[in-house]
């Protein structure tokens, strides 16, 4: 019966010890399984979802650059175009030399006798004394200049309207630069009959309205932002008016002679303003 028993128990412990086993195996199995399933397949899907998520945002973000830049290249491609005003202007030659030595000889012995002179370097050096803006003045001078230079002839030169290329956001500034640059050629005519007027005058004084009116148009224009591809362009133009208002300023105190002074500054500024508008580096 003992011997029975024993063996009886034997048996159960050897199934025990089976089914530990077993569950031993299978927990074993489950383990490898799962670190085989983590490793191989819910990791790596893990990792491809997330390289899919940033590769979708990558993609997005070039999409955002790319339509950036299009959109820059277009505001840079669209460009619109206005037409600054020129004008005709009457220069009275006295004289035309090979050598710059020889036309600054001539305008030295002018300067002497108070006579205003400027030499202009194209095909040859021509001495100029005097520069009108419209022809009846310039016809009325020759009249008085031919009796000493017989030789003397009147210069004309259309200074071109010129083209400026501007983009959308310059719309608002670009148009009150065309006003002011009107306002400006304006001045210019009146200064140029002023110095014919004032020889017989004198009255040197009327010339601070048109530095006033000078400064007015470079405070104007100044107050409004242009982007950098009008910045050559409108520094260029700012500084002719700046120059010509202070140069004019300092004649005005000139007390030997500020006539003689002022129609230097003005025919200096008249081909100034014509190299200006025929420059189209712009």
């Amino acid at each position: 019966m003992r011997l029975k028993r024993n063996r009886i128990r034997k048996e159960s412990e050897g199934k025990k010890i089976g089914i530990i086993f077993l569950l031993g195996i299978l927990i074993f199995l489950s383990v490898g399984c799962g670190f085989l399933l983590t490793q191989h397949i819910i990791i790596p899907s893990f990792l491809n979802h997330q390289i899919e998520q940033k590769n979708i945002v990558k993609q997005e973000e070039r999409k955002k650059t790319q339509e950036k830049k299009e959109n820059e290249q277009s505001r840079i491609d669209t460009k619109n175009t206005l037409s600054l005003n020129g004008l005709d202007m009457f220069s009275i030659q006295i004289g035309s030399f090979s050598t710059s030595e020889n036309a600054q000889n001539m305008v030295d012995n002018l300067y002497e006798r108070k006579i205003p002179a400027f030499i202009v370097d194209e095909n040859g050096y021509k001495v100029i004394t005097a520069v009108m803006l419209d022809r009846n003045s310039a016809d009325v001078f020759m009249k008085t200049i031919k009796s000493e230079y017989e030789e003397a002839f009147v210069l004309s030169k259309r200074i071109p309207d010129k083209m400026i290329q501007y983009h959308n956001e310059d719309e608002k500034y670009i148009h009150i630069f065309k006003d002011e640059n009107k306002k400006f050629i304006e001045i210019l005519k009146t200064i140029g009959k002023k110095i014919q007027q004032e020889k017989n005058l004198g009255n040197i004084q009327s010339f601070q309205v048109d530095i006033d009116a000078l400064n007015e148009i470079e405070k104007k224009v100044n107050q409004h932002q242009t982007s950098q591809d009008l910045k050559t362009v409108q520094n260029e133009w700012i500084n002719i008016l700046k120059d010509f208002s202070k140069e004019l300023t300092t004649a005005l105190k000139n007390q030997e002679n500020p006539l003689f002074e002022i129609e230097n500054i003005f025919i200096k500024k008249v081909y100034q303003y014509s190299k200006f508008m025929t420059n189209n580096e712009h």
